[in-house]
């Protein structure tokens, strides 16, 4: 067919390129840095209008990121048949960037540095088109491309929506696993629905992830329901994010040896969450910017795994997610970085020496006791103290003899006293005994971190994992030699491994594995037909019976064509292979002992450090404690309690001697009563408890056996011993009582009526003498 364009005039088409569902590309002869794409069978009319609309907007910068139309391809009739791009060289398809093995064919200088980078372009890329007024619509990883220099590229750009004015042309097609929820299910495709940026959003969120996180789909994961788990496409429709922090709304959880979302910068969380919530498509979805600026940011905040020079990870992160996914797996993730570490020119060989040279620091010495240093100084008791003490001794023993309270009573007494100073807070330390205490407690503290290790015990441990890496590193050579002898004993299985290596499921036309399809095979590590085993086909999420049949009987095909050769031996690929192996697992494990000796070295460091730490503050403290002993010694005791003690201790004393010595008072006995002049006074008479038994064989007279009366100062009636004394009369002094009966050391004493007999002991009775008024004493108790 002759084909002819505006600016190229005659087309003749060379090889083809790729074939898709409805359009082949092929190579234009004559014109290397073309490519044509031819439809099959040609698009309507209206359907040029679009790549005219496309061609308007393709300027320079648009060109260099997508493969848009520079001009339309006429058949001899002149009907639009196609069109011409710029051909894209030296790029491949995104989902080879996933899977470990199709990323060492493709970019074998990759790592994860490489990923963020192409995943900040695939993100400028979206932003440009935006700008342009395009939405990309399909978005998937076929679409997209990569170049070595980390740049993105799409392709199939005659599927953009484009609105020209009131005309839209829309994107009529789509891959689920990266369309939105709003966009699942449509009954009636993807006809007739406007796209919008939004939209496009989340595909990038998806790409962006898979870029990320080695090929794993947000949307799938490790299923926590009932039943079989979602497709890929039901889970987004469910906003089921399989990595999301709000557990609660998602029924997916992350797969096992998955990059854990803490290897990222809390701004990616963020973005991600964002992108894949339940609101997102109310609230908006994040822009490409701002993707840019988070993926800028991780990639600012690097460091070199110290175990393999391959990884790299956040720096604020203390181990490697890396080694951790590739110990899980039993695989490198990214090429072997062979780097000669500074100062270790010997590997293993140095590094071991080193270990060994690394001793532990001497212990300290034995820390002075103060009793060796502080000064013996013994004070004798001063006078205020003994005397104190002395006091309280002698008002025990006044409590004990002068009352009949029990013993036990009065010797609590007597504690009481002596500690009633500190109760009243009149005891305490002078205040260079305060200062001593307090230099004394630091002195403690420093004899407690004395005592304690020099080295923690990570030390013993570090020196363990050393060694056992070390003799790991010594069988190396051994492990070597019997996988290449394994190689040899079965020579036939690894030539037809080789041989089936050589075909990638992704360049294969296998019915039902698009894309998506394959780019989810290859984020589990199946790549080519060597990859694909039944069991492991049907254990992957969304791949039946159907599937895994399909893809089973197209590895079976390529076994038909191998031919086993003898003669050849083990291949040099697989040589290379276990080398590099061999190789990745000794920078691992000298890498991990490298990395184990500077911590070791850092250990060491901080003991040292803080035995001088500990040395110097001894030597600081040590002076300043004897010092301040010598002054607290120097200084006289506090006598404020001793003080307390006697003040109390003599106020018990007088108390006692009070309601325990006699008191005397005056007695007036008189003739008439006129000479009965009652003397003010404010003291009260309590009077004792009636009745009192009379003397035996006495009847208490009702009239007084004296005339005269007695006029009373100070005086308190007592019933016989042993019985108990309860006052009844209140009697002010200068009141005037009778005397009516008198017997055998007792005095009948009352008013109009007796009131009860007192002890004639405690009263000097008058003798009655003529012609006058005799005065006596009357003593009361």
């Amino acid at each position: 067919m002759r084909l002819h364009s505006a600016r190229f005039k005659d087309i003749r088409l060379g090889q083809k390129l790729g074939q898709g569902g409805e359009a082949a590309v092929y190579i234009v002869d004559g014109h290397p840095g073309l490519a044509a794409k031819l439809y099959d069978p040609p698009k309507s009319p209206d359907y040029a209008g679009k790549l005219v609309a496309l061609m308007a907007l393709a300027d320079a910068s648009l060109l260099q990121l997508a493969a848009m139309p520079i001009d339309t391809l006429h058949d001899p009739t002149g009907r639009v048949v196609g069109f011409l791009m710029h051909r894209l060289s030296g790029h491949s398809p995104a989902f080879k960037l996933y899977g470990p093995k199709l990323r060492l064919q493709a970019f074998p200088k990759a790592d994860w540095r490489f990923l963020i980078h192409a995943a900040a372009n695939v993100a400028r890329a979206f932003a440009r088109i935006h700008a342009s007024g395009l939405v990309i619509g399909d978005v998937n990883h076929g679409n997209l491309f990569v170049g070595q220099d980390a740049t993105a590229h799409l392709i199939d750009c005659d599927s953009f929506q484009v609105r020209n004015g009131a005309q839209t042309w829309f994107c009529e097609v789509g891959v689920g696993t990266h369309q939105p929820p709003e966009m699942q299910g449509l009954q009636q495709g993807y006809k007739g629905v406007l796209r919008t940026p939004d939209h496009d959003a989340f595909g990038l969120a998806v790409l962006i992830f898979q870029l990320l996180c080695m090929g794993r789909h947000p949307f799938q994961g490790a299923y926590r329901g009932a039943g079989e788990a979602p497709q890929i496409e039901d889970a987004i429709a469910r906003s089921w994010y399989a990595y999301t922090q709000d557990t609660g709304r998602s029924l997916l959880g992350p797969p096992s040896a998955s990059l854990p979302m803490d290897a990222l910068t809390p701004g990616l969380r963020d973005l991600f969450e964002s992108a894949f919530s339940p609101s997102a498509a109310t609230r908006g979805r994040p822009a490409p910017e701002r993707w840019v600026t988070e993926l800028s940011g991780l990639s600012g905040q690097l460091r070199q795994c110290r175990s393999n020079a391959a990884h790299h990870h956040l720096a604020r992160l203390l181990n490697c997610p890396w080694c951790a996914i590739e110990t899980s797996i039993g695989a490198s993730l990214f090429p072997v970085v062979f780097i000669n570490r500074p100062g270790l020119p010997g590997g293993m060989a140095v590094l071991w020496q080193e270990a060994e040279r690394l001793a532990e620091p001497l212990p300290l010495p034995p820390l002075p006791d103060p009793v060796t240093f502080l000064p013996r100084v013994q004070r004798s008791t001063s006078t205020w103290d003994r005397a104190s003490w002395m006091a309280i001794a002698v008002a025990t023993l006044a409590a004990m003899a002068l009352t009949r309270l029990p013993f036990q009573v009065t010797a609590l007494l007597g504690v009481a006293l002596g500690f009633a100073p500190r109760l009243i807070k009149s005891a305490g330390p002078t205040p260079e005994q305060q200062r001593l205490t307090e230099i004394g407690k630091d002195w403690e503290g420093l004899a407690q971190a004395w005592r304690a290790p020099l080295l923690p015990p990570r030390w013993t441990e570090e020196k363990r994992e050393i060694a056992l890496r070390k003799a790991e590193h010594d069988t190396l050579a051994t492990q070597r030699a019997q996988q290449l002898q394994a190689l040899t004993n079965n020579l036939r299985a690894h030539q037809l491994i080789h041989h089936l290596n050589r075909f990638a499921i992704a360049d294969a036309r296998i019915r039902g594995i698009g894309p998506a399809k394959s780019a989810t095979l290859s984020s589990l590590g199946i790549d080519t037909a060597g990859d694909v085993v039944e069991a492991r086909i049907l254990a992957v999420p969304g791949f039946g019976p159907a599937l895994t049949a399909a893809l089973v009987s197209w590895r079976r095909q390529h076994e038909a064509s191998f031919r086993f050769d003898p003669s050849k031996g083990v291949s040099p690929a697989d040589i290379t292979r276990l080398d590099q192996e061999i190789a990745a697992r000794k920078a691992r494990l000298e890498g991990e002992v490298a990395e184990r000796l500077r911590r070791m070295r850092q250990i060491l460091e901080a003991a040292v450090a803080r035995r001088q730490s500990l040395e110097t503050r001894r030597a600081e403290l040590q002076p300043i404690y004897r010092s301040a002993g010598e002054i607290a010694a120097s200084v006289p005791a506090d006598l404020r309690a001793a003080k307390t003690r006697m003040a109390l201790a003599l106020l018990v004393i007088v108390g006692l001697a009070l309601a325990n010595l006699p008191l005397t008072s005056h007695v007036r006995l008189a003739s008439s009563p006129a000479m009965l002049a009652p003397r003010p006074s404010a003291t009260r008479l309590l009077v004792a408890s009636v009745p009192i038994a009379a003397p035996p064989h006495q009847p208490a007279p009702s009239l007084p056996i004296f005339p005269t009366a007695v006029v009373v100062t100070s005086m308190a009636f007592q019933a016989t011993p042993g019985e108990e004394v309860r006052p009844t009369r209140s009697v002010r002094a200068g009141d005037v009582l009778h005397i009516f009966a008198q017997q055998s050391g007792w005095v009948l004493l009352g008013e109009d009526v007796p009131w009860g007999w007192a002890a004639s002991r405690w009263l000097s009775l008058p003798e009655q003498q003529n012609g006058g008024a005799l005065f006596g004493t009357a003593h009361d108790r």
